[in-house]
């Protein structure tokens, strides 16, 4: 009878005692097979509970002698073994002491050949690291060297265009001194001529015959001065318009005069009028034509304001070219005379008037003074800015403007200027009031998107406000000197002028924070594209403001004590000696200390 496929478990007892098996025709007794099957699995049952029992007992003498050890020798063991046993057991003793001793050598091999290729890696490694180090450092050492180059160029650019647009402005400055002293020498002959002319016409209209005796003369004569002008107190007839015959012009022939002092001249025509009806009051101020480097304070006369006079130094015969203005035109009358010859001169002022006819206004005297009075200093001004050229359209020869008739249309001007006396034309001298030159055009390889060009062109503005904001704190605070000097109890010590050291140097440091920091973070941003948020967190934690404060401790408030301490040790008490030195360290200050290092601070 053959055996099925799923055969039982041969060592599980009652997997053997309830084994099946499939039925054939021929085979075994079916009686005879399970019988054995029973006894066998019941072998395996009493022998699996001995195996159990024997277990047990093991345990039990591991347990009742655990350190015991048995002391084997060579006898003992072939007396138990027997020899074959006891030299297999040599045998494996002499392998097992082959093959440790082989192990030894093979792990102290091994030991040798790990040490000597760590070895060999950890000086790779280092020769690798020195030559990174040494590329790095070369670097770094090229390109600190590169920046301080492009640095220098650039700073050394800076003070070329600094040096030039400084030239510059001393050229344009100097230009416009000499400008200026040539309209004060222009304004002061022209006052002459203009007085002159004044007279000579005094003159013409004294010797006037009028149609009947005055009862009354106003005398205008006044302490020193040209020739009174007699007024008749009642009304002239005036003449008709036909018996006046056109006025021919009136020579003048003015010298160069002597330079004469701005201040100390004043139009005789408004001293005249004041004497006379004792009621005007106005006086014509002189304002301020020009101010340059503190230092150039310079009052022209807004009557006789001249936009611009240009003058010729080479030529002697050459004379000052300016716009010439009529102050009253249209509002005196005039009267008509026939002038042959006017000839002034610096030591005798003296005129030959040929009598003529002449064509009485309609006007009364009264209104020729009430006109006067009228003729205010800012109507004035007007009128000569109305009259004067524009810059630079200065003609040739000088133009004359007379005044016009206003109530006779017959009535023409008492003298003009005969055009063959015309002064020979003025070589034209360039304004100072130019357009600046042009900064210098930025090249292609300073106009790139580096570090350096960033960080310049966001902080250069910075610089600009910051230096702003210095001279205006110094300002206010040269103010509070000044002012604190003017006190009668005015105490002369630096502790009473300017607050302590601390205060002093925090006062300057407030002023320029923002820009400090605006700057520190164009240079972070220009070298990295993180959020302005970490740039912040980066300058505050490096501190990087402290630096620039310092600086502004160290090169420009400090000094600036010190050298008050010793203004108010050289001035002994002295308040007008001490209030010059105050003036002059200030302006020190604030035209060449800020400009110097707030470049620096802010950088």
């Amino acid at each position: 009878m053959a055996m099925s496929m799923s055969r039982p478990d041969p060592s599980s007892p009652g997997a053997v005692s309830t084994a099946t098996f499939a039925l054939s025709r021929r085979g075994f007794e079916q009686g005879e097979v399970r019988d054995f099957l029973r006894m066998v699995a019941a072998e395996l049952a009493r022998l699996q509970e001995r195996e159990k029992y024997l277990e047990r007992e093991l345990r039990t003498a591991r347990r009742s002698v655990p350190n015991a050890a048995v002391a084997l020798d060579e006898e003992v063991v072939t007396r138990m073994l027997g020899e074959e046993a006891a030299r297999i057991l040599h045998t494996a003793r002499e392998a097992a002491s082959q093959i440790k001793t082989r192990s030894e050598e093979q792990a102290a091999r091994l030991m040798r050949e790990a040490t000597d290729e760590a070895q060999r890696r950890r000086e790779e490694a280092e020769v690798e690291a020195a030559r990174r180090r040494q590329d790095a450092s070369s670097d770094a050492e090229a390109e600190l060297q590169m920046a301080k180059q492009q640095g220098r160029e650039m700073v050394n650019e800076a003070r070329a265009y600094r040096e030039r647009v400084l030239s510059e402005l001393a050229r344009r400055r100097e230009l416009a001194r000499q400008q200026i002293e040539q309209l004060v020498h222009g304004r002061d002959r022209l006052l002459q001529a203009f007085e002159r002319a004044r007279v000579a016409a005094v003159d013409v209209m004294a010797e006037l015959t009028p149609l009947g005796e005055p009862s009354e003369y106003v005398n205008l004569n006044p302490v020193t001065g040209p020739v009174p002008l007699m007024v008749p107190a009642r009304q002239p007839v005036p003449a008709p318009a036909e018996e006046a015959p056109p006025a021919p012009a009136a020579e003048l022939d003015t010298p160069e005069p002597e330079m004469i002092e701005p201040e100390m001249i004043e139009p005789e025509a408004a001293v005249a009028g004041e004497e006379a009806l004792e009621s005007i009051d106005d006086e014509f101020e002189l304002d301020d034509d020009a101010e340059l480097d503190d230092e150039l304070e310079l009052e022209l006369d807004d009557e006789l304001e001249l936009d611009e006079v240009e003058l010729d130094d080479d030529a002697d015969d050459e004379v000052v070219l300016a716009p010439v203005v009529a102050l009253f035109a249209g509002e005196i009358d005039t009267y008509e005379t026939t002038v042959d010859t006017v000839d002034t001169d610096d030591t005798d002022e003296t005129a030959v008037v040929e009598e003529a006819p002449v064509a009485e206004s309609r006007a009364s005297v009264d209104d020729l003074f009430a006109r006067l009075r009228a003729a205010r200093a800012d109507a004035v001004v007007e009128r000569a800015r109305a009259a004067t050229p524009p810059p630079h359209a200065v003609q040739s020869d000088v133009e004359t403007v007379a005044p016009a008739a206003a109530a006779d249309p017959a009535a023409a001007d008492p003298a003009a200027v005969d055009p063959a006396a015309t002064p020979p034309a003025a070589t034209i001298v360039p304004s100072v009031f130019q357009p600046s030159p042009e900064a210098p055009a930025a090249s292609d390889d300073l106009d790139d998107d580096s570090p350096f060009g960033r960080r310049d062109a966001a902080i250069t503005p910075l610089i600009v406000a910051a230096a702003r904001k210095l001279k205006r704190v110094l300002a206010d605070e040269q103010n509070d000197v000044l002012h604190a000097l003017r006190r009668p109890d005015a105490a002369h010590s630096l502790h009473a002028l300017v607050p302590a050291a601390g205060e002093h140097v925090e006062r300057y440091a407030n002023a320029v924070i923002e820009e400090l920091r605006h700057a520190a973070l164009a240079g972070a941003a220009s070298l990295d594209q993180r959020e302005v948020g970490a740039h912040e967190r980066d300058i505050a934690r490096a501190d990087a403001l402290q630096p620039a404060l310092e600086a502004i401790a160290d090169v420009m408030v400090h000094p600036l004590r010190e050298r008050l301490d010793r203004a108010v040790a050289d001035a002994e008490g002295d308040a007008a000696e001490l209030t010059d030195h105050v003036r002059g360290i200030y302006r020190e200050w604030k035209t060449q200390r800020i400009d110097e290092h707030v470049d620096d601070i802010v950088r």
